[in-house]
């Protein structure tokens, strides 16, 4: 089946990960854990079902992937009972916490220097969120997307946006707050009259995007903490990261892209190594060293396409399926329940 517009090509194109590929920084998921055992909470409770431990969150050169991530903030919510735990682990952040991309972001002569630098380099410790800048004559504003599905921690990760931009914006401009108000796609949640006095900005909920409104006033300001030899220097290495955060799982990441390019007929992994140029022990063998299989990263690229085509196209599950290369539809109702917990008609809603 072909793809039938820009949209759906563009959905395909944006994974470039999947839920199993262990990716992502500790950092965040670190300090998370640090927090809620000083409020009170084991690392076991905290852990549970995640297959990870304290010393493997603080090691820096260990990554985890989104299922465990996902699965250590289900544990974090449902033991502290705060569906807003988001917005005060967010309120936490700051440009110190960011380490080396804090400082090279508040080093910068102006606000939107340190803006664009935050961007750049802020995949190195979130991969999971994807920023956008855009300034027009009506305006500029910072855009936040999922690089997956966040399902159920969506609101979560929304609200430790919202806390940690309010911190570190602030504090790049001596306490002036340069966002006007912030756009949520989540419904409003009943009780959020309690916790909006929080942020110093307005929520607006049910919006067609995540992102913060800024004022134009602020762009061009400069900052008390710019430091030109100091921002050269610390993007120097801020670059270093980048570049070994690209490569971290290289190999998997060809292989996803791969996939990506023969949907509706992807390859065995025989024609996979023939095309990336190794033998398919080769392939089977870095995998394996990657904590992966092919099988895998085929199971997290199928799962990833189909959320989309389930959410954002109104393809029916029978299309859906023969794109993802199930002859059978109910073969793909069974991956699917497997992968989420829910029939693709539940997920859809």
């Amino acid at each position: 089946m072909a793809i039938t517009s820009i949209g759906e090509a563009l959905i395909i194109m944006r994974a470039s990960f999947g839920t199993s590929d262990a990716v992502l920084p500790t950092f965040y998921t670190a300090t998370l854990v640090r927090w809620l055992i000083d409020e009170g909470h084991t690392e076991a409770a905290l852990l549970e079902n995640t297959g990870l431990t304290l010393a493997l969150l603080e090691n820096p050169d260990d990554y985890i992937n989104f299922r465990q991530h996902r699965q250590l903030l289900l544990n974090a919510l449902r033991l502290s009972g705060d569906r807003h735990l988001g917005l005060q682990f967010g309120r936490r952040l700051n440009l110190t916490s960011m380490g080396m991309i804090g400082y090279a972001a508040m080093s910068r002569d102006s606000f939107v220097e340190a803006i664009d630098t935050i961007i750049t380099y802020f995949r190195i410790q979130a991969p999971l969120v994807e920023m956008t800048f855009r300034r027009t004559e009506q305006g500029a504003c910072i855009v936040m997307d999922e690089t997956l599905d966040y399902g159920e921690i969506r609101e979560f990760m929304f609200e430790s946006f919202l806390g940690a931009a309010d911190t570190v914006f602030a504090f790049l401009l001596n306490d002036r707050q340069p966002v006007i108000r912030a756009q949520g796609c989540l419904p409003r949640a009943a009780d959020w009259d309690r916790h909006a006095h929080l942020l110093r900005f307005p929520v607006s909920f049910d919006q067609p995007r995540n992102a913060l409104e800024l004022d134009v006033r602020c762009l061009d300001l400069p900052l008390p903490t710019a430091n030109p030899m100091a921002a050269k220097s610390a993007q120097k290495i801020c670059d270093e990261l980048l570049a070994q955060a690209a490569g971290q799982s290289d190999l998997a990441g060809k292989v996803r892209q791969l996939l990506l390019a023969h949907v509706g007929r992807f390859p065995n992994l025989e024609q996979a190594a023939a095309q990336l140029f190794i033998s398919p022990r080769t392939l089977r063998r870095k995998l394996q060293q990657l904590d992966t299989t092919y099988q895998t990263v085929l199971d997290d690229t199928r799962e990833g396409l189909a959320v989309r085509y389930l959410t954002q196209t109104r393809m029916s599950v029978q299309q859906i399926a023969s794109m993802l290369g199930y002859t059978d539809p109910s073969n793909f109702g069974r991956a699917f329940r497997k992968w989420t917990g829910k029939s693709p008609s539940q997920y859809r809603g």
